[in-house]
């Protein structure tokens, strides 16, 4: 495991492959929306489908990187901001909980070595251990069937989804691969399939986050539920290790590059692939981007575009019929430059930083 912080963009990478970007959190309330979230992690393949249109990111797991995150904390508490000083206090937690079970981990590691493993190849969702033979690569096979039946339903479906394939690790997991729709890059960002896949390439974990908060609470989400997952019984997760179920529902903005927003909910699920007695599990999880009024993101944006095209054609329609009866004011230069500046500031029809992250890393 390498140990590695780029001092110059002051980021960092925590326990369960979660980047943490301090430039992002302290420096102004807009973030890059193709912020470098993943320098820590490296692509071996991208995989693309026309049904459904589906973009599938292969991750290099073969070296695990960490950052020491004494600099981090001492800078996010340092910010005099409450929620990046809960965010502090939430990573030493974290902290905290694994140095506990490395000293565990000890105890459990002589405890099997003496035991005989026994390879099985039926088995139970209990029985998905170590003591077993249960490898990743049966967890892969066992979440292939759940992807391969994902996609089959949406073939016909303009929904967005994803999905993240864990590897379980002795104190976190690593993300192997990645899956979600490229309809989504397409109706809010208006990028092709080029742009995507060498973005793909480059960035495999794209957020449509436009402001810090959205950032802080993904992380603080994220972090919340890595410690969860460590403090609970191997017990508590019984019922996700029998399939892909329902474990909770979230509400958030996506913004377009044409400066309209969509307020969506999404649900998450999931799936334990492993019960190990002595690491975390073996984990899929899936988002799915919930119908809103009965009509799927991708449609309600497509009603506010014909919406606003109508209203822009409407005005210039009164802009035409005010010249015809007001030539002598608008024959006046000055006026005239006035009355443009002020549509560019408070009528943009373009995110001006949605449109310069599009076209800082393409």
């Amino acid at each position: 495991m390498l140990v590695q912080e780029l001092h110059s963009t002051k980021l960092f990478q925590i326990a369960g492959d979660i980047t943490l970007d301090i430039n992002q959190l302290l420096n102004g309330d807009h973030i890059q929306l193709f912020s470098s979230w993943n320098d820590f992690i490296k692509v071996k393949e991208v995989k693309k489908t026309k049904q459904p249109h589906l973009i599938e990111v292969i991750l290099d797991t073969d070296v695990q990187t960490r950052s020491n995150l004494k600099i981090p904390v001492k800078l996010l508490k340092n910010s005099q901001q409450m929620e990046l000083f809960e965010l502090a206090n939430m990573i030493e937690e974290y902290q905290k909980i694994v140095k506990s079970k490395q000293l565990n981990q000890k105890n459990n590691n002589e405890k099997m070595q003496e035991i005989n493993v026994k390879i099985e190849e039926d088995l139970n969702e209990l029985d998905c251990d170590e003591y077993h033979g249960w490898t990743f690569e049966q967890s892969t096979r066992k979440a292939e069937k759940v992807i391969n039946e994902l996609n089959n339903s949406m073939k016909d479906s303009d929904d967005y989804y994803t999905y993240i394939l864990f590897k379980g690790n002795q104190y976190d997991q690593t993300k192997c691969r990645i899956g979600y729709s490229s309809q989504i890059l397409k109706d809010f960002l208006c990028l092709n399939d080029e742009q995507i896949e060498s973005l793909s390439l480059r960035k495999p974990i794209i957020f449509n986050l436009k402001y810090k908060h959205q950032y802080t609470s993904y992380l603080l989400n994220r972090i919340h539920n890595l410690i969860r997952l460590l403090k609970q019984d191997k017990s508590d997760l019984d019922y996700y290790r029998k399939g892909l179920n329902f474990q909770n529902e979230v509400t958030f903005d996506l913004y377009s590059i044409d400066n309209l927003i969509v307020n969506v909910k999404f649900k998450h699920y999931l799936y334990v692939l492993s019960n190990y007695k002595n690491k975390m599990d073996d984990v899929l999880w899936v988002g799915k981007c919930m119908p809103v009024r009965d009509q799927s993101a991708s449609q309600v944006l497509k009603g506010m575009r014909n919406l606003k095209a109508h209203f822009n054609q409407q005005q210039q329609k009164d802009e035409k019929i005010n010249l015809q009866k007001n030539q002598s004011v608008f024959f006046d230069e000055g006026y005239d430059k006035q009355s443009q500046i002020f549509i560019n500031k408070f009528y943009s029809q373009i995110d001006l930083d949605i449109f310069h992250d599009v076209l800082e890393t393409l």
